[in-house]
């Protein structure tokens, strides 16, 4: 269940609970007092690779507009066909789940260039967690000190994964997650779909709209819920791990561990026990859970069918 790549974001679509936030930044951009080094922090799902598209267009814009990117400007233009010169978007590459070395150091060479459209280059890599070890040490001397007017922006929904050296450097923006109704009625306007399915969707996706809109467009809604009701049982007993883990074993690990994390937060939003412990033990099952999902997003190799079954027996023992 993608969230966006760099491809989906040339037409920059700002995401309404963003805007507050992302104006009040490219105001100082205007201004000259931005921070050369942003790190924009958000969950995965709630649209802030879009927004940073859209601060992207906006930074590059030649019109200098308060309102975001005038659409009309040479650069602009540029930006909408995908070949600004002075932007450079770093994210793995197609079959990967690393951004390596090399890519970031080439990145780097790029931005010590003169700009050639207007004021500013620009770097945005998301997800910036993505990064090896090594290809996030190789972008700290130019974090610390970026060439000329340049502007590095990284894009993260594990920003807790980034090297502290890393985070150090930045000005952390925590963005703003939308409302429930908030995420309903960004599908209602963008899409065909039915109110109530969309309803469900971003109840099925705690609310985050992109992950709500991509399970709209997966077609399999009625599975997704299906499964997430399994899980729910094995967290109060009433399913085998054996049936759970077979069923999620039907689909690719990261949406199926992302759906077992879902379910835990939402069992323990909405207090479906009595029992604190068993809500302890469901929530240190979720952090396992979480250590496996980042591992398997960095490429590790882990085994698919050990980590479900493992997840589902450690569920089933916390009983919440």
């Amino acid at each position: 269940m993608p969230e966006g790549t760099g491809a989906d974001v040339m037409g920059y679509d700002l995401m309404p609970w963003h805007a507050e936030m992302l104006l009040r930044l490219l105001a100082t951009a205007i201004d000259k007092k931005n921070p050369h080094a942003i790190l924009l922090a958000a969950p995965k799902g709630t649209g802030k690779i879009d927004s940073a598209g859209w601060l992207a267009a906006a930074l590059l814009c030649t019109q200098g507009e308060l309102s975001g990117p005038c659409g009309h400007c040479d650069a602009c233009e540029l930006y909408g066909a995908g070949s600004h010169g002075d932007l450079r978007w770093l994210e793995p590459e197609e079959g990967k789940r690393a951004i390596g070395i090399e890519p970031v150091r080439e990145a780097a060479r790029f931005l010590q260039q003169t700009a050639g459209y207007g004021e500013r280059k620009l770097l945005v890599i998301a997800p910036a967690e993505a990064m090896t070890i090594s290809a996030a040490n190789a972008l700290l001397k130019t974090l610390e000190e970026p060439p000329g007017d340049s502007v590095i922006v990284l894009v993260s929904d594990r920003p807790d994964d980034l090297p502290p050296t890393v985070r150090s450097r930045c000005q952390i923006f925590v963005m703003p997650c939308p409302s429930e109704e908030e995420s309903v009625e960004w599908l209602r306007v963008r899409t065909e779909f039915a109110d109530d399915d969309c309803r469900r969707a971003v109840k099925l996706a705690l609310g985050r709209p992109k992950e709500a809109l991509a399970l709209l467009e997966s077609g399999a809604l009625n599975e997704w819920e299906a499964l997430a009701d399994q899980c729910a049982s094995l967290l109060v007993g009433c399913q085998s791990p054996n049936s759970v883990a077979e069923a999620l074993l039907a689909w690719e690990l990261d949406p199926a561990l992302t759906l077992v994390v879902r379910t835990v937060d939402e069992a323990v939003r909405t207090s479906v026990s009595e029992n604190p412990r068993g809500i302890l033990h469901a929530l240190e099952s979720r952090d396992t859970i979480l250590e496996w999902l980042s591992a398997h997003r960095r490429g590790v190799n882990i085994s698919r069918d050990l980590v479900v079954r493992e997840c589902c027996q450690m569920l089933h023992k916390a009983l919440v």
